[in-house]
């Protein structure tokens, strides 16, 4: 399971948004409706066994239960934080294969170019400089009450499971 921050992976949903459909009718994140409820979420989920759809209150809501699902399941499985992975490429990949009952029997090559092929097509450089940024960079774009949103309804305990950083106040 590769876990994300919750700030980050809501940025990244704006851009690539899979099978979750949200009205977007101002510039994203917009994950809060002027209430200061969210913004409603809908995934659908197809595969050739089974299909379904599921609603959430708003990302942060999807975020919180998606991760929460693995957390509280009852079958054994790693969990990666993207950002170890990230800018500790050696030594989570060596952890994973060691948890996994594994051992790197080969020098470790570092990956520095664009893989995915979807979304933006970001270099490592580029990729480090995103998510290494300060608290501004983590909400651009994020209005108060988006942040007071995150800060009120995100599963606190898989914040601090995976330990990262609440978010900033509303005063962004």
């Amino acid at each position: 399971l590769l876990v994300k921050d919750p700030a980050t992976w809501i940025n990244s949903m704006c851009k690539h948004s899979y099978a979750a459909n949200w009205p977007r009718k101002y510039k994203c994140p917009h994950i809060a409706k002027e209430g200061g409820e969210g913004v409603e979420v809908t995934v659908v989920y197809k595969s050739e066994y089974d299909f379904g759809t599921v609603n959430y209150d708003s990302l942060v809501d999807l975020w919180s239960r998606w991760y929460g699902s693995w957390v509280s399941s009852d079958f054994p499985f790693i969990a990666l934080r993207f950002e170890d992975v990230l800018y500790k490429q050696e030594a989570a990949t060596k952890l994973a294969c060691e948890c996994a009952g594994g051992t790197v029997d080969e020098e470790f090559k570092y990956q520095d170019r664009a893989v995915k092929n979807h979304g933006g097509q970001e270099d490592a450089e580029k990729v480090m400089r995103k998510y290494g940024g300060d608290e501004s960079q983590r909400f651009a774009g994020w209005r108060p009450s988006d942040i007071l949103l995150l800060n009120q309804t995100v599963d606190a305990r898989l914040i601090e499971l995976f330990q990262y950083r609440p978010a900033v106040s509303s005063s962004v």
